[in-house]
């Protein structure tokens, strides 16, 4: 602000022989249509009919800048295309994602669309995980660091960060990223008000209550926990929160264009990071509505459903909204990678013994049927397809014993027991009956059944049973059943 006046004590106009120049920050709120909002701006803020409740100040580094506003005012507005062009760059010059989900390119498109992502969070019901995984060494806090630089209001959270400050940019809807995720899933080394609140918020209206305490007593605040989270650990994620989320596995990098250079140095980024956050803001301010339609279509158009869509649903109304500005087929290469993933879960993620079962169940059904019937092929008006199928319970769990020896992964046979198959197979809403003859308890279940809680969990019906299985929804080609690369299993005595 520049003055070039004062009044004395008398109350006399004064005119100063040099300008007086202070400066000082000012709330102003920006209109979509770039109408400025508050004191000495074009309108005054109390004609928005808002309670502007903002107590925390913005980093400068995370703030609009002022050129930026003035020339949203005067008509500018950036390219949603352009942009994503430069976030993309951003990360291609930071990180290496060989051997990841996909390739280069496809790993490199997918981060920049969850980094925009972040900066349109309102538009949003749910809000995604994302969990860089691997060795020491492989570029996990890099890649958080990068997102964090470009994300909204992006933040990595060390564990000795006070859960003060955490509640504050938690209700604000920042980015968070907490770097050595396995400090925070132990409880006994977790104030367990702050592993509450980082495990919490995936849903629009989440909310944490706190008690806080005011001068004459206690107060309840109510605190907003609804944002984008990131976590990197060596560790993979309990399987409640791998629901949420998207693991990024990571190797260690032999290209020293990336591995020598720091994210944290302002002169390594191939653009300018401040005008990259300014053309982000406004873009968020020009777009926020079309994303919530971009949505809408994602939900209608993904063939993922429930929790297997929800870590991918804001990722993917980006992509559409992209690709509706100019990105040629980005929406097609998300679409793809996001069911590809699917089957990348047992690889990535912490065993899921509900997942087992599934899969334990398909491959006795298979074959079972085929022993029944002499062939792989099964359709809606096939005989069998909705025939019911007695399993005894000891039967399923040494075949989910098997799946897990066959399949390497990261689980204790000893853990496997009869009683929690039976107790999942009860949660799975199955029918428990005695078989006849011998009055064993065991569970009824049909190849529709079985299609069905595949397609909930993300699995391929035709690889679980290795039958072809064709119905209205969905045509599958046999693949390699689960003992196809092994002729002398433990998969091949169970029957």
């Amino acid at each position: 602000m520049t003055e070039d006046e004062t009044v004395n004590r008398k109350g006399e106009v004064i005119r100063l022989e040099r300008p007086r120049i202070t400066r000082e920050q000012r709330l102003f709120i920006v209109r979509d249509d770039g109408v400025i909002f508050g004191e000495g701006a074009a309108r005054p803020a109390e004609e928005l009919g808002l309670e502007l409740v903002l107590p925390e100040k913005l980093e400068a580094g995370q703030r609009l800048s002022i050129p930026a506003v003035k020339a949203y005012r005067n008509g500018y507005r950036p390219d949603p295309a352009e942009v994503f062009g430069r976030v993309c760059e951003c990360v291609d010059h930071f990180i290496d994602f060989d051997r990841s989900l996909a390739d280069q390119r496809t790993m490199v498109e997918m981060i920049a669309c969850y980094t925009m992502a972040t900066w349109f969070l309102p538009a949003f019901t749910v809000a995604g995980f994302l969990w860089p995984n691997g060795d020491r060494g492989c570029g996990k806090t890099q890649l958080l660091s990068v997102i964090t630089q470009m994300a909204y209001l992006g933040r990595v959270v060390l564990g000795g960060g006070s859960f003060a400050a955490l509640r504050d940019l938690a209700d604000y809807g920042a980015t968070l990223a907490f770097d050595d995720a396995e400090n925070f899933s132990d409880p006994r080394k977790t104030d367990p008000d702050k592993r509450a609140l980082l495990l919490a918020g995936n849903r629009r209206g989440n909310t944490v209550a706190l008690k806080e305490r005011i001068v004459d007593g206690w107060q309840t605040r109510y605190v907003n926990t609804f944002s984008f989270r990131l976590f990197s650990a060596t560790q993979m994620p309990d399987p409640i929160l791998a629901s949420r989320t998207i693991v990024v596995p990571l190797i260690r990098s032999i290209d020293r264009n990336r591995t020598n250079i720091s994210s944290e140095d302002p002169d390594a980024w191939p653009h300018d990071r401040q005008k990259l956050i300014d053309d982000l803001w406004l873009l968020a301010l020009a777009h926020m509505p079309k994303l919530k339609e971009c949505e809408a279509a994602i939900n209608a158009s993904s063939t993922l459903a429930g929790r297997n869509l929800e870590p991918w649903r804001a990722l993917l109304a980006v992509a559409n909204w992209l690709a509706i500005n100019g990105v040629d087929r980005l929406l097609h290469r998300m679409m793809a990678l996001s069911v590809a993933y699917q089957q990348e879960r047992p690889n990535v993620e912490a065993a899921d013994l509900t997942g087992l079962v599934i899969q334990a169940v398909g491959f006795l059904l298979g074959r079972i049927r085929q022993n029944e019937f002499g062939t792989s092929e099964v359709s809606e008006t096939s005989e069998g397809y909705t025939k019911r199928y007695h399993l005894l319970t000891a039967t399923i769990t040494q075949a989910v014993q098997a799946v897990a020896q066959v399949q390497e992964i990261d689980i204790h046979l000893d853990h496997i027991t009869s009683s929690k198959v039976g107790r999942i197979l009860a949660k799975m809403r199955l029918t428990k009956e005695r078989q006849k003859g011998t009055g064993k308890y065991g569970w009824s279940i049909s190849i529709k059944e079985l299609i069905r809680w595949a397609e909930r969990y993300g699995l391929n019906p035709a690889k679980i049973t290795g039958l072809n299985i064709v119905t209205q929804d969905i045509a599958l080609t046999s693949q390699h059943a689960l003992t196809s690369h092994k002729q002398n299993t433990p998969l091949e005595g169970i029957l």
